[in-house]
């Protein structure tokens, strides 16, 4: 029981300071500094499945949803998956347990042909 308080508090701890860390470079993060280029698209001209997403969090971060969906289609709902997810594992490890190996197989085979059929349909041109 004491293991998994201290990985409840571990994981909360650790979720917010990164929590805090990306919003503090992408909301405060002066005009001068541009942001990084993805190096995949770079070298081959297709867009990758994260194309974008750093655009969407700083869009998200200053409240404008559409402009985040405008750079990264799975951004918001991955965001809001993986806050799911980070809930769950901390409930879990408050009441004693933890289930998260288990479902983290089923969601990532789910997750990496999702991923996969966007990198397919972003770069078909339409």
């Amino acid at each position: 029981m004491a293991s998994h308080r201290r990985k409840f508090w571990l994981l909360l701890f650790s979720g917010a300071l990164v929590a805090i860390g990306v919003a503090a470079f992408l909301a405060l993060k002066p005009d001068w500094i541009k942001l990084p280029p993805c190096l995949f698209h770079e070298t081959t001209g297709l867009y990758c499945p994260g194309c974008g997403s750093t655009r969407a969090l700083q869009r998200l971060l200053h409240g404008d949803v559409l402009g985040a969906f405008r750079h990264n289609l799975l951004v918001v709902p991955g965001l809001v998956a993986v806050f799911y997810l980070y809930v769950c594992e901390l409930i879990d490890l408050w009441r004693g347990e933890s289930r998260f190996r288990a479902s983290f197989l089923q969601i990532g085979r789910a997750a990496l042909v999702l991923l996969i059929a966007y990198a397919v349909l972003r770069n078909l041109p339409l």
